[in-house]
């Protein structure tokens, strides 16, 4: 499937390839692994990851999902986090009126094309050893306002939602070998719901 920013703009699409709602309850292995909390079944991709920052879509390097695509000039950030407390855009709160008044006339579904932060996230890994030959999923557990996730090169999915976790299947994209490469640019999407670009992702398989 091929992606479209138009989906930013349309208010029946907020969701593709994502996995269904489900209960969270954690996996396991085994019953040493629950007795212990430790599960072989879920990798933890929290920490470093690559990134870079456009101040609108225009602006965004659409094509940094491609393998072929150098990541030498991106930056380091922390995930989970905040982009704008890592020194990307600024922290907005606002209970009273939108970002964007007085600015720009905006009505929704429509968002604004010159003051749209774009986060660009990259994070290269090896599949631990357990997870090998199964089902393997990603999980967001909070991303504002708007994601599309690659693998390897591959479009996987994209997600709306600030607070309910986003969840794609890798598994026809993993490689039986070497390193994986996962691609996520996070939309603020102002108009339909500011955001704030954080987020937490694991993968874990489920039976």
């Amino acid at each position: 499937m091929k992606y479209t920013l138009d989906w930013l703009t349309n208010p029946e699409v907020f969701a593709v390839n994502r996995i269904a709602a489900h209960s969270d309850h954690r996996i396991y292995a085994n019953h040493l692994e629950a007795d212990a909390d430790n599960s072989s079944l879920i990798q933890n991709l929290n920490g470093t990851w690559k990134f870079a920052w456009a101040k609108n879509p225009s602006e965004w390097q659409q094509k940094f999902y491609e393998e072929s695509d150098s990541t030498d000039n991106f930056d380091n950030i922390q995930v989970p986090g905040h982009m704008e407390l890592q020194g990307y855009g600024k922290p907005q709160y606002v209970n009273t009126i939108y970002p964007w008044e007085g600015q720009e006339h905006l009505r929704p579904p429509f968002i604004s094309e010159k003051d749209n932060p774009v986060g660009s996230y990259v994070r290269y890994f090896d599949l631990n050893d357990a997870l090998k030959n199964k089902r393997v999923f990603i999980s967001f557990q909070g991303v504002e306002t708007a994601m599309y996730v690659w693998l390897n090169g591959e479009f996987i999915g994209y997600g709306e939602d600030s607070f309910t976790p986003s969840e794609f299947e890798l598994t026809p994209y993993i490689r039986e070998k070497g390193q994986q490469t996962c691609c996520c640019s996070v939309q603020e999407k102002f108009c339909q719901l500011a955001g704030r670009s954080g987020f937490l992702e694991i993968l874990r398989h489920f039976p």
